[in-house]
């Protein structure tokens, strides 16, 4: 389940210590109805140089909660994105949409510009794989138009004979 809010305030005494904090686990961060209060708790209570950020699929980051994350001080927000081939990437997320994902970003662009801030800065990541490594350099471009700051790619981690089979790497020891 969903980290409640009064589970995460026992992180406070703590929380001055960080330089950053991410706000995910395994899941889709928006999906936890406390993830502003996680934000704003987080920044409160960090050195001033700490910094909060999380990874999300795109599909939930619509412009009321873009705004809502810059005003909650966000940090860093990456986007989770294996292919710009809205074809390819409903395949291999089932539910997914690519033009809705688009529109999001764009969202999250204008609502900093309206707001005139830099930050959260906007970055991407690509989970490689015999599937869609190719796709790298689309994504590189597609980053650098919607504004992003980096983009991170990196390998699969099979936990399943079906991943294994579609990792781009062979392990060097045994």
């Amino acid at each position: 389940g969903d980290m409640g809010i009064e589970t995460f305030k026992r992180l406070i005494p703590v929380l001055s210590g960080l330089d950053y904090i991410n706000l995910n686990g395994i899941g889709e961060p928006f999906l936890n109805n406390n993830i502003f209060e996680f934000i704003s708790i987080a920044k409160r209570h960090m050195k001033p140089s700490g910094e909060a950020g999380f990874t999300t699929n795109g599909i939930l980051l619509n412009e009321k909660k873009a705004e809502r994350i810059i005003d909650e001080g966000l940090d860093k927000i990456v986007i989770s994105l294996d292919s710009t081939n809205p074809e390819y990437l409903s395949n291999i997320r089932k539910g997914t949409s690519f033009e809705v994902i688009e529109e999001n970003i764009d969202s999250f662009n204008r609502a900093k510009e309206k707001k005139g801030v830099k930050k959260p800065i906007l970055g991407f990541e690509l989970v490689a794989t015999k599937d869609n490594f190719r796709e790298i350099p689309s994504i590189i471009k597609f980053a650098a138009e919607k504004k992003a700051n980096f983009v991170i790619v990196s390998h699969v981690l099979p936990y399943s004979y079906e991943l294994n089979q579609k990792k781009i790497f062979e392990p060097l020891s045994k």
